[in-house]
């Protein structure tokens, strides 16, 4: 017994490793020796501890988890945080309360690597890591995307299950998976796909209304369907409910009159041929202005979208989706090639980049036949291969191959999938529309669940 206090006196010192190997020669009581400092209020005394722990031999993970999470007398957060962080680095597999005592001290790397790992094969213990995921949502924004990303990943019953349970369980008010927070309303509505809609009182009213419109817009009562966002509800066929919406919007409703209003084609087409025509509105909102057109059949014609894409394809947060999608849907054939062609041989990386998702849409669409040669998929094979290449143009070239079944490196080397599911982020971590609408193309259901949250404007006034 001396023995082993002189030991936890030198594991404070720091010489702990050469006392331990000369004094105990005993393994039974090096480990015991070993699981004390583990579990040592004293974070030097700990790290010491953890440095002794033996690759090969000594406390495993089995016994060193057994004797930190014993129920009379568990270890301490901080314990619990530093075994998460030593299991992960051991490649062991750490319970789900180490992992949720390091997010919640600050430490979401264990929480990350436990989302990769056991929530694919583990959905029930989500409930477990609550605390540190909420932690890391409101306090690390890019770990933040990181946990979503993973959290998107994997879909089945039992996973739809573990989401609900979790937003069901949250609290309000600041709490970032509540119900009525936006990222719980889109965790919940991710949870509700693909069922149908339940009795079951815990879950947000809100939703339970929507889901029940979806199915059936007659089913929600009056007091569920006017829980309802105006943008749904002006959606409805029931002609009582659109008497009932006509006459709140005649009484003052603005945001019910301005929903219906985008209703009437007429109108809206009337009001963007305008808002197209105006030289002074933003290139944002003129663009939308196109494509509402578009959405109801009215062309503006090649002359006009030209026009509108002559400045350059890139949005101010960078992105060329929309651009890509407005000269698919709105040009004819022989100007879509035309525009490729002048995108493709640019100077400006994000005409580049263009003109890489332009030629996805095309040749995705099945109505332009293949040419011997085409221009686009020579350049996004070049680029998607070059290291010298801008990094965006490198990643949409990669992107843009994978949607076409082109992938240029052996999958063993370089997974296409893994690769998608790492570049679905702008620098700012804000999910990145081009690569969602590359992985659309490519037929990957992680983008079709990226569309659970409603995207923001960039420019804010579109």
């Amino acid at each position: 017994m001396r023995r082993n206090a002189t030991i936890a006196i030198a594991l404070v010192a720091g010489i702990a490793a050469a006392l331990i190997a000369t004094a105990v020669r005993n393994q039974a009581d090096r480990n015991e020796i070993i699981l004390d400092g583990l579990r040592s209020p004293k974070a030097e005394l700990r790290r010491e501890a953890w440095k002794l722990v033996p690759a090969n031999d000594g406390p495993g993970p089995s016994e060193i988890t057994s004797l930190l999470l014993d129920p009379p007398n568990p270890a301490s957060p901080a314990a619990l945080a530093d075994a998460a962080r030593e299991f992960k680095d051991r490649a062991w597999k750490a319970p789900a309360e180490m992992v949720d005592a390091a997010a919640s001290l600050g430490d979401p790397i264990p929480l990350l690597a436990w989302l990769e790992t056991t929530w694919p094969l583990e959905p029930g213990w989500l409930g477990s890591i609550a605390s540190g995921l909420r932690v890391v949502l409101a306090e690390d924004r890019p770990m933040a995307e990181e946990c979503l990303d993973l959290l998107f990943a994997v879909d089945s019953a039992d996973h739809r299950a573990a989401l609900r349970t979790l937003i069901e369980n949250s609290t309000g008010g600041p709490d970032h998976l509540a119900p009525d927070s936006p990222l719980g309303r889109s965790l919940l509505a991710l949870s509700l796909l693909g069922s149908k809609p339940s009795v079951d009182p815990t879950v947000d009213p809100w939703l339970l209304a929507a889901a029940a419109f979806l199915v059936d817009p007659a089913g929600p009562s009056d007091v569920e369907f006017d829980r309802l966002p105006a943008w749904l509800r002006v959606t409805s066929i029931i002609p009582e409910h659109l008497e009932r919406l006509k006459r709140r919007a005649e009484e003052g409703d603005v945001e019910l009159e301005l929903a219906l209003a985008m209703q009437d084609d007429v109108r809206v087409i009337r009001a963007e041929q305008r808002v197209l025509g105006n030289r002074d509105a933003s290139p944002s909102r003129r663009s939308l202005a196109a494509s509402r057109l578009l959405d109801r059949l009215d062309r503006p014609g090649d002359a006009t979208l030209l026009g509108l894409l002559a400045d350059g394809p890139a949005d101010p947060d960078g992105t060329v989706h929309a651009a890509a999608i407005l000269a698919w849907r709105g040009l004819s054939p022989t100007a879509v090639r035309r525009i490729e062609t002048r995108w493709l041989g640019s100077d400006d990386p994000d005409d580049l980049r263009a003109a890489m998702v332009l030629g996805v849409l095309r040749r995705s669409s099945g109505s332009d036949p293949d040419p011997g040669v085409d221009p686009t998929l020579i350049a996004i094979d070049e680029h998607a291969r070059s290291e010298a290449s801008p990094p965006r143009v490198r990643r949409t070239a990669r992107l843009a191959a994978r949607a076409l079944d082109l992938w240029p490196f052996d999958p063993v080397v370089l997974d296409p999938n893994a690769y998608a599911a790492r570049a679905t982020r702008l620098a700012d971590g804000r999910v990145d529309p081009d690569a969602v609408l590359l992985g659309l193309l490519a037929d990957d259901p992680l983008a079709e669940r990226r569309l659970v949250s409603a995207p923001a404007s960039a420019s804010g006034d579109a």
